[in-house]
């Protein structure tokens, strides 16, 4: 299982977000919507990356860590993980932090049904 975390990580951790977000409650209200604008860079870096890593990836056969791992679970674990992470960046920033209390609290229920519901059909 660590195994397993340890190799999907890079694909569903954004880390540059991560920190990016960290510096949001020492900054003043009027600088939301420059940090908010430059929330993208990071954002925009982590998506690509690990789009085009994991489709490098999956087309080689044998060998790398998404086959490993397995390909059909690596994609559900790296897609819920970034629809996880990137829904509570999502709203912290539509909602602050009262939304993303409610997105910690309500939203992994929904993912985890979702998630259930893939498995069984895949």
């Amino acid at each position: 299982m660590i195994d397993t975390i340890g190799t999907l990580a890079p694909y569903c951790f954004p880390y540059m977000v991560i920190l990016w977000m960290l510096i949001l409650p020492m900054l003043r209200p009027g600088a939301y919507n420059l940090y908010f604008f430059l929330l993208g860079a990071p954002v925009s870096l982590h998506l690509m990356a690990a789009i085009t890593d994991f489709i490098s990836q999956s087309r080689i056969r044998e060998g790398t860590d998404i086959h490993i791992v397995g390909f059909g679970f690596s994609l559900i674990v790296v897609l819920f993980m970034n629809i996880l992470i990137y829904g509570t960046v999502l709203a912290t920033v539509l909602g602050g932090w009262a939304g993303t209390k409610d997105f910690v609290v309500f939203g992994p229920w929904a993912l985890w049904w979702a998630a259930g519901v893939l498995w069984v059909l895949v």
